[in-house]
């Protein structure tokens, strides 16, 4: 069954009746977010030379109104990457998972079309599969049985026969947003954001301009395009999200200590942290030409006990 919090979520993201909150506890709420905002601004200055500047301070790391609003305002409206291409490329083939805490479903749909839903029934709220991929022809609540489509289309409510002025066409998956760059998949939560350009696309059709440029250079360096999806692994991390990207983004800083046999095949000395529409990346320069003998230290690497 749901949590409290997961159902309270998914009654939010599908757009099931709400709850009617006082006036004075909806009031109270917007008052939180903007004094969260206001906390967040006053903190800490970004405009510091990074001579002078300081970390950010710990409540960031801490506060739970600052991971929220930091849900709204960073994992609900960028592009994250939740699958490969290969891994949806059959009709019927999907995989699921959560952004943040909202689940979703990405499913290779009877016309060909990758669509992105909720992974959450439109009627009682519940999770429809807890696997994480697949193949099927359709979805059915574990619960009481509505059944979707592959391109989210209601097409049986049980026991609602008679029932006035409901439309099972109205009660389809709620859509999430998809775009496709080279073997990779990624989805955006918030309407607002794609507004302009469709649910689904093949490819990203200029959504990420600097940054495909970037990659763009890279794709006939990298093996990627090549390599197909064998398996995926899960970790969960008991720490801020924060602290984790942090620990990614300071490679250049810890490799040479941390992970020697991994520094070996790298040029410490041309590593370069670079921002592109509010994205970050990372390049070392390999000294080892061959991709091979780099795929396999950091296989080493990662499978080490």
């Amino acid at each position: 069954m749901l949590s409290i919090t997961r159902f309270l979520n998914s009654v939010r993201s599908i757009g099931l009746p709400d709850f009617r909150l006082p006036w004075k506890n909806i009031i109270y709420f917007q008052s939180q977010a903007h004094s969260t905002i206001k906390k967040i601004e006053q903190s800490f200055n970004q405009q510091l030379p990074v001579e002078i500047a300081l970390t950010p301070p710990t409540f960031w790391y801490t506060d739970p109104s600052v991971l929220n609003y930091e849900k709204n305002a960073i994992f609900m409206k960028n592009w994250l990457a939740v699958s490969r291409c290969d891994q949806v490329a059959s009709h019927g083939q999907y995989t699921s998972g959560t952004i943040f805490d909202e689940p979703y479903l990405l499913v290779r749909g009877e016309d060909k079309v990758l669509h992105g839903f909720f992974n959450i029934c439109r009627h009682h709220a519940t999770i429809l599969t807890d696997s994480s991929s697949g193949t099927t022809s359709q979805f059915e609540c574990p619960y009481h049985g509505w059944t979707y489509n592959l391109e989210g289309r209601l097409t049986k409510a049980t026991r609602l026969r008679g029932i006035k002025n409901f439309v099972a066409k109205d009660f389809g998956l709620k859509p999430i947003a998809v775009r496709t760059w080279g073997p990779m998949v990624f989805m955006c939560l918030d309407d607002s954001t794609h507004s302009n350009s469709g649910t689904n696309a093949t490819e990203t059709n200029g959504w990420m301009p600097q940054l495909e440029v970037m990659l763009n250079s890279m794709k006939n360096m990298s093996p990627m395009s090549d390599m197909k999806h064998v398996r995926s692994t899960s970790y969960s991390i008991n720490c801020n999200w924060k602290v984790f990207i942090d620990n990614y983004l300071d490679g250049g800083y810890h490799i040479p200590y941390a992970h020697k046999e991994l520094s070996s095949s790298l040029d410490g000395k041309t590593y370069a942290l670079k921002q592109y529409d509010g994205k970050c990346s990372e390049n070392f320069r390999l000294t080892n030409p061959h991709w091979e003998c780099d795929t396999c230290i950091l296989t080493k690497m990662l499978t080490k006990k």
